[in-house]
């Protein structure tokens, strides 16, 4: 896999936190495909810091370092980015945004649950995540005789809600678009 590319550059604009996450998702993928998990650590900083881009080596010369050796250490550079990007959560910020999420117009059911379980991860729900989506879904879908199915169901979980929905659109073709 020499000639694998490594990922495009971080874009440090928009959700930052969001870019991060999905940028290092990709650099982790990336790091094992390409084989340079098994290289030399300095090896593996560079190709981090080359892949990163100039926003992100700009961050890199922020950074304080204990010793040199952690300059050489791949996991203490990813935390120290991690730090940098990915700030505490405002959960009620996050739990707000995700209650207020409903579908638009011309959104598939599939982006919208899409959109409802990426904003759950930031929202701290625990155990619940599933019921909350769930709930969120029956109240922000645009079509009424959707929800009002819904709503009918007794025992109502997500994959049922899901089933139902697939159920629905095979039934009726132009249902949730």
């Amino acid at each position: 896999m020499e000639n694998l590319r490594a990922p495009e550059k971080l874009v440090v604009s928009g959700n930052v936190a969001e870019q991060w996450k999905f940028w290092r998702q990709k650099f982790e993928i990336y790091k094992v495909a390409s084989g340079l998990s098994t290289k030399d650590p300095v090896i593996q900083c560079s190709t981090l810091l080359h892949a990163i881009g100039d926003a992100g080596l700009e961050v890199y010369n922020t950074f304080t370092f204990q010793t040199e050796d952690q300059k050489k250490d791949l996991n203490v550079l990813l935390k120290k980015f991690e730090e940098h990007f990915s700030p505490k959560q405002n959960v009620t910020f996050e739990r707000h945004v995700f209650n207020t999420t409903n579908q638009q117009s011309g959104e598939t059911f599939e982006q919208f649950l899409t959109q409802l379980k990426t904003r759950a991860k930031t929202c701290e729900f625990g155990a619940l995540t599933d019921e909350l989506v769930k709930d969120r879904i029956v109240v922000g879908i645009r079509e009424d005789s959707v929800r009002a199915l819904l709503l009918s169901k007794k025992d109502l979980n997500l994959e049922k809600l899901w089933k139902s929905v697939k159920l629905l659109r095979e039934v009726r073709p132009r249902c949730l678009t």
